[in-house]
């Protein structure tokens, strides 16, 4: 995290990476297609932000985006049971959790993680 940005390049990635935070939010609106949006757009411009705090976020909404789809299949196929509720619940929360953290620490110009 140690790669210097002019202060216009790191305004124009803060605004690509709370863009990419909008559309996941907006995942849960949208049936999740525009999370499969956010998620094609990190992995095409994470080489771009490598060294950067904007890498840790990257990877932050990558993990967010397969951890998630996860929790969702799985609560999807036990549904039926009371347990698969619970899951899409925590799975919800847990999304939620992961969206507000980034923004926050975003908005704080500080790496996700680390």
């Amino acid at each position: 995290m140690d790669q210097y940005l002019e202060p216009e390049q790191f305004k124009q990635w803060k605004r690509w990476t709370q863009g990419l935070y909008a559309l996941y939010g907006l995942a849960l609106f949208s049936f999740g297609m525009t999370a499969v949006v956010a998620v094609f757009i990190n992995y095409m411009k994470n080489h771009s932000v490598a060294g950067t705090i904007f890498e840790s976020h990257f990877q932050w909404q990558i993990r967010t985006f397969w951890w998630g789809l996860m929790g969702l299949l799985t609560g999807v196929v036990s549904l039926f049971f009371i347990v698969g509720q619970i899951i899409l619940v925590l799975t919800l929360l847990w999304a939620l959790y992961r969206l507000g953290w980034g923004l926050y620490r975003l908005n704080k110009n500080k790496a996700t993680f680390g």
